[in-house]
């Protein structure tokens, strides 16, 4: 029935329209009716292009002053795979408070099929590329892998080197986080290494891996060296902000596996602070890194602030959110508050369990054993630190490994 009323007003509106043009002609002639049709129609061509350059403008001042695009602005572009593009560009360039995977997974997934029936291969490179990163933001890391692989089959096929190298980078960083062993996981890295040596912002990347793997197999020395390099490519680069944000993470994580905790919360206070120089912002992951180190230092009162800061600016997300309730929950029992404490520890070990992040719920684990220590839950601590001494041996993580089983004889010896 609708569809048959529908039908009955376009062609009552054929018809009006027809009937309309002929009065005109009758009226003015019909030369004087198609000149002025043809008139009209430039018209709107002129008025639509008008539209497009305003659209435009605004977009690309918006973009200038460092803000995210409108939806009034994106819903201005009538051509749709230039709309999935900006929408795509839209919500990579949200801020992490503001970030939503649930928007960027929709968005994502319509841009797949968008540039899927243009055949469009830099679009689906793109699409898959933002499907890679929510998948990551939820922990997903064998899927996220899967969708980055997809946009580097993509990249490739259109000849997009550096699209293609950042792809075959966040590979390598899922099998360094997942459950890949870390001397397969290397591989993986000296292999990716060689396909990305002609882009050096991928070439920073890799080095930075391989150095974090080194060191998980005891190789600190050569850790430090890799990490040096990629230092030095990235400030050629001009990317300061970049190799602040990856670069203390892997110093951090070099001199945790060490064993030194002190230079770990100095190298990581000078990263927040030349984060924070560098790009007028606090970077919430290395707030929650050094709130864990300053909990592990005693330093209870700047931890927790910390880590509340850190939680705030990140908008709770799950990566930040761990760390900062490792570092808490120690605060905590430091504090004796024991009940909270080891509710605090229970919450990240069961976040982590949700994820494919494999030695970082070891790392939970930890901090519940040593809450449990703190608190005089001995035995609990024992089957806490012998779960998380599985995990490292699995994942082949030699020093870490070493320190739960040193930990673990500690306990038992009391």
């Amino acid at each position: 029935m609708v569809f048959l009323l529908l039908t009955l007003v376009f062609v009552a509106a054929a018809i009006a329209e027809l009937y309309v043009i002929v009065q005109v002609a009758a009226g003015i002639g019909a030369l004087e009716t198609i000149l002025l049709l043809i008139a009209i129609s430039a018209l709107g061509v002129w008025l639509t292009k008008v539209a497009g350059i305003s659209v435009l403008y605004r977009l690309q001042r918006t973009v200038r002053d460092g803000k995210v695009p409108s939806l009034e602005i994106v819903d201005g572009v009538s051509d749709e795979r230039t709309r999935m593009r900006l929408l795509l560009a839209r919500e990579d360039l949200a801020p992490l408070e503001q970030w939503s995977e649930e928007a960027m997974e929709r968005v994502a997934l319509e841009a797949v099929e968008v540039f899927e029936r243009a055949s469009d291969e830099a679009g689906l490179a793109t699409a898959w590329r933002t499907l890679g990163d929510v998948e990551w933001g939820r922990g997903r890391v064998e899927s996220a892998s899967a969708a980055w692989e997809r946009a580097a089959r993509h990249a490739r096929h259109v000849g997009d080197r550096a699209g293609e190298a950042g792809d075959l980078g966040w590979m390598l960083t899922a099998a360094l986080f997942g459950s890949v062993p870390v001397s397969e996981a290397l591989e993986q890295a000296h292999e990716t290494l060689s396909l990305v040596a002609d882009v050096p912002a991928a070439k920073s990347w890799v080095l930075w891996e391989i150095a974090s793997l080194k060191a998980m197999m005891g190789g600190f020395v050569e850790a430090h060296d890799l990490a040096r390099e990629a230092w030095r490519i990235e400030r050629d680069l001009g990317r300061d902000v970049t190799a602040t944000h990856y670069g203390t993470q892997v110093e951090e994580l070099t001199l945790r596996l060490e064993g030194d905790l002190e230079a770990r919360a100095r190298v990581l206070r000078q990263g927040l602070e030349r984060y924070r120089e560098v790009s007028g912002e606090l970077n919430p992951l290395l707030a929650a890194h050094l709130a864990e180190a300053l909990a592990d230092l005693g330093l209870d009162d700047e931890a927790w602030i910390m880590a509340e800061a850190a939680r705030e600016e990140s908008g709770d997300f799950l990566h930040v959110r761990v760390h900062a309730l490792k570092a808490q929950a120690i605060v905590l029992a430091h504090r004796g508050k024991n009940g909270e404490a080891e509710r605090l520890a229970r919450e990240a070990v069961d976040a982590s369990r949700s994820t494919g992040f494999m030695w970082q719920t070891a790392d939970a684990l930890m901090t519940l054993g040593e809450v449990q220590r703190l608190i005089g839950a001995r035995s609990e601590a024992e089957v806490s630190i012998r779960e998380a001494i599985a995990i490292y041996e699995a994942k082949g993580i030699v020093p870490f490994a070493e320190e739960a089983r040193s930990r673990l004889a500690r306990i038992q010896d009391v």
